[in-house]
């Protein structure tokens, strides 16, 4: 079966340029992965991750995959780290015995240097959302300079359930999310990421 990545909404595959190959997640076999090499800035560390062969992942789980603020790489099927310096490669869905997609992770990256120092990422389930339509607030632990900075995302649905997200009241401290949308009981998780505008 063939891997099909999934890139986030806004996302270019036209883009791509071969620097954009460093930390690339593949599939290996009906249940491993190959991670590509690169070079990356974890924190304060300016390092090179020789990439990995073969690495195992579990059937019936998303599993997230990422390199920690030693630049070792990391997969668990409980999510990506809420907070603290790492670097987000794929999240592999494996059932029935094989990878089934691969969602890049690796939109926060910058020419392949790794990511940006104020960059933000995080996740919000259906608890995190109220009213109507629901939505849900995103507070930063730092806040931004300013607001010149942008927002990517992915929502985990059943179903075939989509939704139409939309952003409000974005400022230096956070922005409000809506599902636009009462009825949510198909969704499942959305991840977000921010970095700010410019070189």
């Amino acid at each position: 079966m063939p891997t099909h990545i999934e890139f986030p909404a806004g996302f270019e595959p036209s883009a791509l340029r071969a620097h954009f190959q460093e930390g690339l997640v593949t599939r290996a076999d009906d249940l491993s992965i190959n991670v590509r090499l690169g070079h990356f800035i974890i924190g304060p560390l300016h390092l090179k991750y020789l990439g990995a062969v073969d690495v195992a992942v579990a059937d019936a789980a998303t599993n997230y995959v990422y390199l920690n603020n030693t630049g070792a790489l990391v997969i668990n099927q409980t999510g990506f780290p809420g907070s603290g310096d790492h670097i987000r490669l794929a999240r592999v869905n494996a059932q029935g015995g094989v990878i089934c997609t691969i969602l890049d992770e690796r939109e926060l990256m910058t020419s392949g240097f790794g990511v940006a120092a104020s960059a933000k990422a995080g996740k919000l389930i259906p608890g995190s959302f109220s009213g109507n339509p629901k939505k849900a607030t995103v507070v930063f632990s730092n806040v931004y300079p300013d607001t010149e900075y942008t927002i990517t995302w992915g929502v985990e649905a059943i179903n075939d359930k989509s939704f139409l997200v939309t952003f409000d009241n974005k400022t230096v401290t956070g922005f409000t999310v809506s599902l636009n949308a009462n009825n949510i009981a198909d969704f499942a998780l959305m991840t977000w990421q921010t970095i700010p505008i410019g070189e």
